[in-house]
């Protein structure tokens, strides 16, 4: 079964060179141009995806005689690399980010609340002990 494809943004060029260099030709999700879109792409952030290419051999390249900084990569072979390392779909990836954004604004929701029943309950406590004081004072009077 074929992954979902993410929606394109547009700016990813075809290569239309014959050594693979991307050019700027019409868009297209042929290419990814930038560590940027790279990183979109995998759903990722830009450090983990230039850290992943350093120590894991992710599959991106760079233009020959180029400045270092200057990457592509083919979302057929990001894919093939995830799937080798077991690395979640980025489809998969969004869904759980944002599960694990409301499942943190629920966490501090019920923070708040906690806090204001351990408010409640000092509260409560302390008008117990000045009723108890209150009996013990009434109960200790001569009569």
């Amino acid at each position: 079964m074929a992954k979902p494809r993410l929606p394109s943004t547009g700016t990813a060029r075809r290569s239309s060179s014959s050594n693979g260099v991307p050019s700027n030709g019409t868009p297209s999700a042929d290419v990814l141009n930038s560590w940027k879109e790279i990183a979109e792409f995998m759903g990722r952030t830009v450090r983990t995806v230039q850290r992943w290419e350093r120590n894991l051999q992710l599959p991106v390249q760079r233009p020959r005689g180029d400045r270092k900084n200057v990457v592509f990569a083919r979302p057929v072979e990001l894919r093939r690399w995830m799937d080798g390392r077991g690395v979640s779909d980025p489809e998969r990836v969004h869904v759980i980010r944002a599960n694990l954004q409301r499942m943190h604004a629920l966490c501090l929701a019920m923070t708040k609340q906690t806090e204001i029943l351990k408010e409640r309950a000092t509260g409560l406590a302390d008008e117990l002990r000045a009723i108890q004081r209150r009996r013990t004072d009434r109960d200790v009077r001569p009569k």
